[in-house]
């Protein structure tokens, strides 16, 4: 697939389709997003499209059909990219991994064209165990690129390439901070995050850093091309950029964190698809814009802000943010029947509407999701085929009842649920709601998260016996909850428990088709049988049929 343009680099085009493997045709969104997240360094570049790629050094397999997927969704995307002659190329992305030569560096950057953009990994097989250390190579190939015109900046993916869930620029005092405050809020640990804010402490965290990322940038006039995200760089509001980037398998976006230098607190969140053709930002600030319109409350969640991370049209939302905490599972542990009326009185907010305003029909909202589920029971899969007839027996007795018509968040646990400065609780991650949603499925999903934290249970088989427990228990604060929100919402007791078996099978009907699974896909049906949706599927049917 690609072609040389020098001794040291190849580079594949995106000038027509005829370069894409075939077996890239067919690939399921599990697999683009797995792809996806080994080039989540993209997000730092001041346009993450990458049109054309050079590869220098000996580059992964990983990396290589990352990149290859890229090109062909973009190509798909754009209907093809403008090639200019020669080997320039307006917006080529040279890429070097997988081994240390000046040459390759320096020959990078002489074929890179006035536009393009040059991202260098260094490891251990980058340094091939010997040369300078991991930071004395980054810094030395930044400080060769600044004296060639580029704006450089070393990045540091935490804790490690492999597995981010964050990146921070090394120089970066604000994101540092930040970062190292949420991942340790409390205690000794969180003194130590303030020492590696410090210009000694990130010099001792660049020296155990086990990767490092150079990217460098430039314009066609040699001036620097801006950062995406970008805020005031000076004074007491210097803002700093922490990228998060979530890891769990159906995770399709990076998030990019604003950080006030003054007070620490994030003023702005930018929600950014790690697919091109994602449609989930824009669904998110759509669904973000309907709520702030049917609510009064002010603070429990986001408002988009209509700004974006990037021109070019990539799929992106801005929302303010929410100043507070996450409920973490120590949080709950400490507290849970007072994490559940945390739950109670955030869903009490939400908007609530007649089963008149309703536009898709009860049967047929959950008979969809009882296909999809259906659609992938073959060979790993094969017992989903029982469950889902399971549940649509159980799910019968809602079709003739008129439900309020709930707005849904669609996932309030952990992460999404942010304890508030206020004291009060609040909710982020909107990219599941649904203003046309079903009673009691926050409330089933928020529960299991409260049960399961309770118990410290990580297992999915042992979450759902704490969740089964806690609901079963008239005396805890899991079946009062239930109780008191069909109460308030004026539905028969009896349908708790087909209600609790419609949140989980429509959870997991979103899981199967966020991630594009089908039954030809036998080792991702496998992993789908491990998950908690499917434990607390089993679950909530048994105790439906008790019932």
């Amino acid at each position: 697939m690609p072609h040389a343009v020098s001794s040291e680099l190849a580079v594949v085009s995106l000038a027509d389709g005829s370069d894409a493997p075939i077996d890239m045709v067919g690939m399921s969104r599990d697999e683009r997003l797995r792809l996806a997240r080994r080039i989540d360094w993209r997000f730092l570049l001041s346009d993450p499209r990458l049109r054309r790629v050079g590869l220098g050094g000996r580059p992964d397999d990983e990396l290589a059909a990352a990149l290859d997927r890229a090109i062909l969704d973009e190509r798909r995307r754009e209907g093809g990219v403008h090639r200019s002659g020669g080997d320039a190329v307006d917006g080529e992305t040279v890429v070097v991994s997988g081994r240390f030569d000046p040459g390759v560096v320096a020959a990078a950057s002489t074929v890179a064209g006035p536009h393009d953009r040059l991202v260098v990994e260094i490891d251990r097989s980058f340094l091939r165990g010997h040369g300078p250390s991991i930071p004395a190579a980054a810094a030395r190939i930044a400080r060769t690129l600044i004296d060639d015109g580029w704006a450089t900046r070393i990045w540091w993916a935490w804790p490690q390439r492999t597995g981010a869930t964050a990146w921070v620029a090394t120089d970066d005092r604000v994101a540092i901070r930040a970062l190292m405050t949420r991942r340790f809020p409390s205690g000794p640990l969180r003194i130590a995050g303030g020492i590696a804010a410090s210009g000694v402490g990130r010099r001792i965290l660049e020296t155990l850093a086990p990767s490092l990322t150079v990217i460098a940038q430039r314009a066609a006039d040699g001036a620097s091309r801006p950062r995406p995200f970008s805020g005031p760089e000076r004074g007491a509001d210097r803002m700093g950029l922490l990228l998060l980037t979530p890891g769990f398998r159906a995770s399709a976006h990076v998030v990019a964190l604003h950080i006030n230098g003054a007070t620490g607190h994030v003023a702005e969140v930018v929600k950014v698809a790690r697919l091109p053709d994602d449609r989930g930002p824009a669904r998110e600030g759509a669904i973000l814009a309907r709520l702030a319109a049917l609510s009064p409350t002010k603070g429990r969640w986001p408002a988009p802000t209509g700004t974006t991370g990037f021109d070019g049209g990539w799929p992106s939302v801005g929302e303010t943010s929410l100043i507070g905490r996450p409920l973490s599972p120590p949080m709950v542990r400490a507290d849970a029947r007072g994490a559940s009326v945390h739950i109670e009185r955030l869903l009490e907010e939400m908007p609530i509407g007649p089963a008149s305003s309703r536009a898709m029909p009860v049967r047929e909202r959950l008979s969809s999701a009882v296909t999809t589920i259906r659609a992938i029971a073959e060979g790993p899969g094969e017992e989903l085929r029982s469950l889902a007839d399971r549940a649509a027996a159980v799910l019968t007795s809602l079709d003739a009842v008129e439900l309020p018509v709930v707005f849904e968040h669609g996932d309030p646990a952990h992460p999404n649920l942010i304890l508030l400065e206020d004291g009060r609780l609040g909710a982020v991650d909107w990219e599941r709601g649904e203003p046309d949603g079903l009673p009691l499925h926050d409330l089933t999903i928020a529960l299991a998260y409260v049960a399961a934290a309770e118990h410290g249970a990580t297992e999915a088989r042992a979450q759902a016996s704490a969740f089964a427990n806690a609901v079963r228990d008239p005396r805890g604060w899991a079946a009062p909850a239930l109780a008191g929100a069909a109460d308030r919402l004026d539905i028969d007791g009896r349908l708790v428990p087909p209600l609790m078996v419609a949140a989980w099978t429509r959870s997991l009907a979103w899981l199967v088709t966020a991630l594009g699974l089908s039954g030809s896909d036998p080792a991702a049906i496998r992993w789908l049988m491990t998950n908690r949706a499917v434990a607390m599927w089993q679950t909530s049917l048994a105790m439906a049929e008790a019932s």
